[in-house]
Parts: C-alpha cells; structure tokens; sequence
C-alpha cells in the first residue's frame, strides 16, 4: 500500500498536477507530513513550490514581473508594482505603467524593441534582454493563431482531436469553443457543443455509409488434376470440385486433417491479399 502511495504521489510531483495529488480514498488533501515521508526531502520541495505556483495561478489578482518574474499584486486598473525590483508596469502588455493610455499593440511594440536592438548604445545584457522581448512577442502571436488560452492560468492551450472540454495543467476546466471557464457537461447542454460539427457530421457520415466489401478472386490450379479453382475470400483451405482434393493455397500441398494443418506449426488459415 505504501509503495503505491509513493509512486502515485511522484508521479504527481513530477507531472506538476499537484492541484489533483488528493486522497485516493477520501478525496481530501494528504497532510504535508504524510506527503514528505512518502516524497523524501527533494521532491516534497518542488511539491512546496508547485503548489505555491498553482495556487498563485488560480488568483485573478496575481501577475508576475516581467523584470525579474516575481509575484505581484495587481490593482483594479490592471497595475501592479514589484516588491522586489520596484518595477511600476501594466500587467496587460507588461509594459512600464502608462496611466491613462491604451497598450500599445503587439506589432507596435516589436518595432520599437527591433529598432532598440540595432542601436549600438545597448550593452550586451540589455541586448540579450530586448531579444528575449522580441522572442517573446513572435512566439505569442504564433501561439495565439492556432491555440486557446485557459482562462485561468492564460497558457496557450493547442486541441489535436477530441471533445471541447479542456483540462489545463493548473485543473481548471473550461471549453475550447468559447473560452469560457466550466465545471462539467452543463455547459454543452445550454450553448457549445462537446464535439465540433465536423466531427459529428462526420461519423454520422460514417454510421450511415457501411465500408464497402471488395472481394477479389484468384485463379488457382489444383495440385493433383491442374483443374483452375476460384479463391473468394481469405480463407486458404481449398476444395477442388472436379477431383475432390482439398488442399493448402499457400503451400498447395493436400490437407487431410484441417486443424492439423491450419495449426500453430503450420500454414496460416486466413490471410488478407
């Protein structure tokens, strides 16, 4: 029983779903003494600071720097202030603060951080930093063309195949339709539907159109009297109706006793071709 204690709790760990490292009897949270005797001292540690990271994720007021990537508080007007390098910046386009002012777009801020680099007063680590930026901003507007963010964390989510709800690595469940946060099924109940149209008319497509069969014939000679016999389907046991021999297609040699022949030893019985 401990033994698999430990591994579901690593397993946990090591996937970053803390926020689902619950009691697989009662459902409730493990006690972080429990936890640290089954982790050991390393991976209690990155339990500790995975579920300081989710739990800072799930608040709506908590923004990171984008300086020095600390957690900060932001205030009604999407401004926050760094407690621990004084950064004053708009958590919208994590810019310096700009009271009163719309963000600037994307495409606006990339020029200006492209024409920042080719000037030749930057050292090297503001050159690094401005190239970071300008990275930055390519990779989110390639995320954004074919992902959803989760509406809790903001991390760009890409749907490869199935249903439209979504399960985020921070647990929050939302629907990838809409963006909208959810709980269960309710939501495809009242407005999105669970699967998109063109999967649905699809297999309906699918149900109402059975696969065709194709067989193919083979003309084949009997071993014994050379007579042309019609091979119709996979099956390899073969019955001559001029000289009555029943025979292998395979090997063409005659088959008295069929289960014998047809065995695990012997020739295959049916065979796709």
């Amino acid at each position: 029983m401990r033994k698999c204690m430990e591994t579901y709790s690593s397993i946990h760990v090591k996937e970053g779903t803390v926020n689902q490292l619950l009691c697989p009897y009662c459902g409730g949270m493990v006690l972080p003494g429990i936890l640290k005797s089954l982790l050991g001292n390393i991976k209690f540690e990155r339990w500790e600071s995975l579920l300081l990271q989710r739990t800072l994720e799930s608040m709506s007021d908590i923004v990171y720097c984008p300086r020095c990537e600390s957690a900060c508080l932001e205030d009604g007007d999407h401004h926050a202030q760094c407690t621990k390098c004084f950064f004053s910046f708009c958590s919208l386009c994590r810019q310096r603060r700009h009271v009163g002012l719309a963000c600037p777009p994307p495409e606006l801020t990339l020029e200006i951080l492209m024409e920042r680099q080719v000037s030749s007063q930057l050292n090297e680590d503001q050159t690094r930093r401005v190239q970071d930026k300008i990275n930055e901003i390519l990779s989110l507007k390639m995320v954004l063309v074919d992902s959803k963010q989760c509406p809790s964390c903001k991390i760009g989510i890409f749907k490869t195949a199935g249903c439209n709800k979504m399960v985020c690595k921070c647990g929050q469940l939302f629907c990838y339709n809409c963006g909208k946060a959810i709980k269960g099924y309710d939501h495809f109940r009242e407005g999105c539907n669970l699967f998109p149209r063109e999967t649905i008319q699809t297999r309906a497509r699918a149900m109402a159109e059975p696969p065709p069969v194709v067989i193919v014939t083979v003309d084949h000679p009997c071993p014994i009297c050379m007579q042309m016999n019609v091979k119709l389907t996979t099956d390899n046991y073969m019955f001559c109706s001029t000289c009555h021999n029943h025979y292998c297609y395979l090997c063409q040699k005659s088959v008295r006793d069929c289960f014998k022949h047809f065995g695990l030893h012997g020739c295959q019985r049916y065979t796709e071709e």
